[in-house]
């Protein structure tokens, strides 16, 4: 009995785990062009993320910012894209992103209405989310 009781405490524990894993996911687009788009037929600002893969803290954005509840649910008010900045020279260049993880926001029409250059916990950058939510409205 007491073997079946830890079974079934183990599936639950790791059913919650998956459960809060896929509450701080944000749906992604990975063309700029595509999210420009996006936000001019949704009426949204979009959150542009220009990262590389070598990046570490381009991923530690990813693992803790972008992976948090806070954060995700209010992504929901953007069109959110990331940037490769290594396949995606032009876009790079054209928005002057000169580090990495650089955040764009832009409104929905590609003007840049906020940036955050580097690796912000997600309290701090769900503030600056909100500040660019405020702004429109």
């Amino acid at each position: 009995k007491k073997v079946i009781l830890l079974v079934l405490m183990g599936i639950l524990l790791f059913s919650a785990c998956s459960a809060s894993d896929n509450a701080g996911s944000i749906d992604w687009l990975h063309s700029l062009d595509e999210g420009l788009q996006a936000a001019q037929q949704q009426n949204k600002p979009l959150m542009v993320d220009f990262f590389t893969e070598w990046c570490g803290f381009c991923n530690k954005l990813n693992r803790e910012t972008f992976s948090s509840a806070q954060v995700s649910s209010l992504a929901v008010d953007f069109i959110c894209v990331k940037v490769d900045a290594d396949n995606d020279r032009k876009a790079t260049e054209e928005y002057g992103i000169r580090g990495f993880p650089t955040v764009i926001f832009l409104d929905a029409q590609g003007k840049e209405i906020g940036r955050v250059i580097g690796f912000r916990p997600a309290d701090v950058f769900a503030s600056e989310m909100k500040k660019i939510i405020d702004s429109g409205k």
